[in-house]
């Protein structure tokens, strides 16, 4: 039996805004000619680093863009990123973050 197996553990230490980014630099003049509704496109990714000891941290990357033919309605940028600590083998790691 394995009864000394550590149980693997994932705690969230804290959580913060990495970075934003918003531009809609003409998105007022763009407003007025509107034939069609602009094209959006989402993309997110995933991804973390070991930092010390079990601490990691973690970061989600959203991208949110709307645009019609050439011109672009509206960029938003976002990174989300947490510090945690896992507890646990390498692969226990993998699937948790």
């Amino acid at each position: 039996m394995e009864e000394n197996k550590i149980q693997p553990t994932l705690m969230i230490n804290y959580q913060y805004i990495k970075d934003l980014s918003f531009e809609a630099p003409k998105l007022s003049v763009l407003y007025r000619s509107i034939k069609e509704p602009p094209s959006v496109k989402l993309e997110l990714d995933r991804k973390y680093s070991k930092l010390e000891g079990d601490d990691y941290e973690v970061t989600l990357s959203i991208r949110a863009s709307a645009q019609s033919d050439a011109d672009q309605f509206f960029l938003c940028e976002l990174t989300y990123a947490a510090v945690a600590t896992v507890k646990g083998d390498q692969q226990i790691v993998d699937v948790l973050l």
